[in-house]
C-alpha cells in the first residue's frame, strides 16, 4: 500500500513538472519564434517573428499565423519561397532575438551568427538552426495584406502594409521536450507582480497611483493578447482588483 502511494505521488509529480516545463504549444497563444528561409539558393535568412497558434490537431497538424511588415526581408523571402522553419528557442537562448538588430549591433551579431550550424530540413526547402532543438517545418497556405496605422511607417500618414501569412505545419521536431517555448506573458507577468507589490506604497487617488494602475491594466490586457484564456491572467486580474480597491 505504501509503495502504491509513493508510485502515485511520483506520477503526479512528473505530470506536474511536464505541465510547468514541457514543450507545449497552446491554441491562441502568440509565441516569439525564430523563422528561417532561403534568401538565395544556399543562403539562409533568419529573423524573429511572432507566430500565433490558430489551430492544433493532434501532435503534427498546426495552423499558424504570422504578421510580417511588407518592408522586411522575411516578407519577400516568404512570398518567394513559401516555405520556412519556425524555431522555438528556450529562455536560455534569448540571444537569437538579437537578429532583429543586425544593423545596430553589427560585428557583434556576425560573430554570434558564425557559431550557428545550419542543416537542411526534412520536408520543406528551408534551413534548420541545429542549436534550437524544437521547430516546425511549414509552408505558406495563403497570404493577404492589410493596411495599418501604427506609427511605424516613415510615410506622412503613418500607413504601413503588413502581410498576414497563414502557415501550415508539414513536420514537427521536438528534441528538447523540457524546453518551454517563449511567450511574452511570462516576462510581463513577472514585471506585473513586481509593480503590483509596490502599489501598497501608493496613495489611492493620487496621480502616481492612477498612473501605476493604468500601467498594470495595460499589462493585464497585453498578457491576455499573447496568452488568451490562461489562468494566470485571471489571477492577475483578481489581484489587481484587490490592489486597486484595497481601501474600498
Amino acid at each position: 500500500m505504501e509503495m502504491a502511494k509513493k508510485t502515485n505521488a511520483a506520477t503526479v509529480h512528473e505530470k506536474f513538472k511536464a505541465q510547468l516545463y514541457g514543450f507545449e504549444l497552446k491554441k491562441g497563444f502568440l509565441y516569439e519564434t525564430i523563422v528561417s528561409t532561403y534568401d538565395l539558393p544556399g543562403k539562409s535568412h533568419v529573423a524573429p517573428i511572432g507566430v500565433r497558434m490558430l489551430a492544433i490537431e493532434g501532435k503534427d497538424k498546426h495552423l499558424m499565423e504570422a504578421k510580417i511588415y511588407a518592408t522586411s526581408k522575411m516578407y519577400a523571402c516568404l512570398c518567394k519561397s513559401k516555405e520556412c522553419v519556425i524555431h522555438f528557442p528556450g529562455y536560455h537562448q534569448l540571444e537569437f532575438y538579437f537578429t532583429a538588430f543586425r544593423k545596430e549591433i553589427g560585428e557583434g551579431l556576425h560573430d554570434l551568427e558564425k557559431s550557428w550550424t545550419f542543416t537542411n530540413s526534412k520536408v520543406v526547402n528551408a534551413p534548420v538552426i541545429e542549436t534550437i532543438g524544437n521547430y516546425i517545418e511549414a509552408r505558406v497556405k495563403s497570404m493577404e495584406t492589410e493596411i495599418i496605422y501604427d506609427g511605424l511607417s516613415s510615410a506622412i500618414d503613418g500607413q504601413t502594409t503588413r502581410g498576414i501569412f497563414l502557415l501550415e505545419s508539414r513536420s514537427i521536431t521536438v528534441k528538447e521536450p523540457s524546453t518551454l517555448p517563449v511567450n511574452r506573458q511570462g516576462g510581463i507577468l513577472l514585471e506585473f507582480l513586481v509593480e503590483a507589490s509596490r502599489m501598497q506604497f501608493q496613495v489611492p487617488g493620487s496621480s502616481s497611483f492612477e498612473m501605476k494602475k493604468q500601467y498594470l491594466l495595460a499589462m493585464v490586457e497585453k498578457m491576455e493578447q499573447v496568452a488568451p484564456g490562461d489562468g494566470k491572467n485571471h489571477m492577475a486580474k483578481l489581484l489587481l482588483d484587490r490592489v486597486i480597491n484595497k481601501d474600498g
